[in-house]
């Protein structure tokens, strides 16, 4: 099972969440919303940056739903961990 954190949780990061909630080979084990609102996924806990969700989950994999240029830079750290 592909654990997955979502980074990002707009438009784009929400239709990525809700296609990880459909596969029967991945589940979403966190999000990562600078301003979340906890009521949309109540069941997946909700974090203020990267580095706290990725120590506070056991993910395999970081799905990236952020403006672009921030791309790299949470690219880089989440290969780190």
């Amino acid at each position: 099972m592909i654990r997955v954190i979502q980074v990002g949780f707009g438009g784009v990061g929400k239709r990525r969440a809700a296609l990880i909630a459909e596969s029967a080979k991945a589940t979403l084990v966190g999000i990562v919303e600078p301003m979340p609102r906890q009521d949309d996924w109540p069941d997946v806990p909700v974090f203020g940056s990267l580095p706290e969700a990725l120590d506070a989950t056991d993910a395999t994999a970081v799905i990236l739903s952020t403006p672009n240029g921030d791309h790299a830079p949470d690219g880089l750290l989440a290969l780190a961990r």
